[in-house]
């Protein structure tokens, strides 16, 4: 609580705002929306610092094309929200963030903590990567959860080159 209140209070302090979007309903929202929504806001409060998609799953490109349930439908939606996002990041001259599922990982992978997630347990689509400047996955074993740390694993980081791709946080 006391984290929150001082983020708020600088919010406050640097006359910054957090302006919150919820659609109503699972999987009616798409990138057409979220844009026309950026637009909107653009209009009225200017400059947008940061958008938070919750989460790739239940967003759609908004290109028109039905897609199926089978998995290479699904790959497919993803990757191209996954492109539209970058599209609409690049057009707003702005930053978005988003999420998505890691695919069942064997309990011997993530609970050990010399290994990490990667782009390649993304839930259905290894090519989402692609569209995004930085890609990071969290990692946490057991024990780890059990001790409140975690690890984030730097996958993609364009332009920058970190000495360790791994850095443990407290959660």
């Amino acid at each position: 609580y006391e984290k929150l209140q001082k983020s708020l209070n600088w919010f406050k302090h640097n006359n910054r705002d957090i302006y919150i979007h919820a659609f109503e309903q699972f999987n009616t929202a798409s990138m057409v929306d979220v844009r026309n929504l950026m637009e909107d806001f653009q209009k009225i409060r200017g400059e947008i610092g940061l958008v938070i998609i919750d989460y790739l799953k239940h967003l759609h490109p908004g290109d028109g094309i039905k897609y199926g349930a089978d998995s290479q439908s699904v790959k497919m939606r993803k990757e191209n929200t996954a492109e539209k996002i970058k599209n609409v990041a690049v057009e707003f001259g702005t930053r978005v963030i988003t999420a998505d599922q890691a695919t069942d990982v064997e309990m011997a992978i993530w609970n050990d903590p010399t290994k990490v997630m990667d782009r390649h347990n993304i839930s259905g689509a290894k090519n989402i990567p692609d569209s995004f400047s930085y890609v990071l996955t969290g990692n946490q074993t057991r024990k780890e959860k059990d001790e409140g740390i975690m690890r984030i694993y730097y996958d993609k980081l364009r332009n920058y080159n970190p000495q360790d791709s791994t850095v443990k946080i407290a959660t």
